[in-house]
């Protein structure tokens, strides 16, 4: 039977292993015998990408190994260029992995907002764990650069009264809301 809560180390590996499925995937599709006019496919079409309306799966995944993560959406969603929702769902994903691996037992909180023109994504730990202290390696570097791809921005670090800070801001055309996506 497996344990109700997965050690940190574990989590790190899931989404190792996550990110390596979705690289694996595409090369076999790409390079290896795919099926007949798979290659004239767009990427989104022959394999599937997480886009923000997984952040949900993903915080139930990452509060299932310690941290208590909470979830807010502000503003209805709308329809995101597949690019721009996989760059935001990934430096929603790389975050947390840094809260998990540097905050400890921490508390997460995920913000989401939908804005006129812009989409805002903070996530913020309370830094109460014991985690060494967070570095500007690769994954704040690339966090940085998913949101400059799209014209957008994100600022990064310590917070005054402990833990750590993620803000992204990523401007976005007036949209098809969700709601009117799934009609």
């Amino acid at each position: 039977m497996l344990p109700s809560r997965l050690p940190r180390a574990d989590l790190l590996i899931g989404f190792a292993i996550m990110a390596l499925g979705t690289l694996e995937a595409f090369t076999v599709a790409t390079a290896y015998g795919a099926p007949d006019g798979a290659l004239r496919m767009s990427q989104d079409e022959v394999l599937p990408q997480p886009g923000l309306d997984m952040v949900g799966d993903l915080a139930s995944m990452v509060a299932s190994s310690g941290p208590r993560v909470r979830l807010e959406i502000e503003g209805e969603a709308v329809q995101l260029e597949p690019g721009l929702d996989l760059s935001a769902y990934r430096i929603v994903q790389e975050a947390l992995a840094n809260a998990v691996k540097y905050a400890g037992d921490a508390e997460v909180r995920i913000r989401i907002a939908y804005l006129r023109d812009s989409l805002e994504l903070e996530i913020v730990d309370d830094g109460r764990g014991t985690g060494p202290a967070p570095t500007t390696g690769d994954g704040l570097v690339g966090m940085r650069e998913r949101a400059e791809l799209f014209g957008g921005s994100l600022d990064a670090g310590p917070m005054p009264g402990g833990g750590f800070r993620v803000h992204a801001a990523l401007p976005i055309s007036h949209g098809v809301t969700m709601s009117e996506v799934t009609r």
